[in-house]
């Protein structure tokens, strides 16, 4: 016994490629965490620029390092997604931000090192600009393989179906991770075309035949 997952591709990869229909290997892992710089609210007016402790700023720039970070490194991606600053009013300099971190990869050890990469970097702009920095856990969540054995039959049968396959990860969470403990899984994907969720997965089931014949061949 073995779960199947045909589904529509998240992501653009497979549209960026050319490519109908891919071919998952892993789901990858994922940290989320909320970090909070601490500094000093002050008049934005009377304040000299030299001595500021800006919670905002500081946030700021790590997030830059967040992005630079994701950019150098093979199958890292990393996003803040929210940030909000304190006291939020216009003329005062910000005493806190907190900003969430959300950061995969299919590789548990990438994904480790590059997260404590990053807790290192936030550490060291808090330090030189005079704030402070903490954070806390939201969410961990490890990396799930796909069975070898189910990969290798997607891939050929997509091959006689007629399209060359991709091998990719999985970069958002699918049922599949949630029953790799119980039985033999894994995922196949059709591109997506730049519409909305509920349009690309009606496109999909109605014109990616090949696909539906793949899923009942294997099955």
């Amino acid at each position: 016994m073995g779960y199947i997952e045909f589904h529509i591709e998240q992501g653009p990869v497979l549209e960026h490629l050319g490519q109908p229909l891919g071919v998952v290997e892993a789901i990858v892992g994922q940290n989320r965490l909320e970090f909070t710089f601490s500094g000093q609210a002050n008049h934005a007016g009377t304040t000299p620029m030299n001595l500021r402790h800006d919670a905002l700023a500081a946030a700021a720039e790590w997030i830059l390092t967040v992005e630079s970070l994701a950019q150098s490194t093979g199958g890292i991606v990393a996003t803040v997604g929210f940030v909000e600053a304190r006291p939020g009013a216009t003329n005062v300099i910000a005493g806190e931000a907190r900003a969430t971190l959300d950061i995969r990869h299919a590789s548990d050890r990438a994904r480790t090192e590059a997260l404590d990469e990053l807790i290192r970097r936030a550490e060291s702009i808090a330090a030189r600009r005079g704030v402070t920095v903490k954070w806390r856990t939201l969410l961990a969540q490890h990396a799930v393989a796909m069975d070898p054995f189910l990969t290798e039959q997607i891939e050929h049968a997509i091959q006689k179906a007629g399209c060359e396959p991709h091998r990719m990860a999985s970069g958002a969470g699918h049922d599949a991770m949630i029953l790799a403990e119980k039985f033999p899984r894994d995922d196949f994907f059709c591109e997506r075309r730049g519409a909305s969720a509920t349009i690309l997965r009606n496109r999909c089931i109605s014109t990616t035949s090949r696909g539906l014949s793949i899923a009942d061949g294997i099955c």
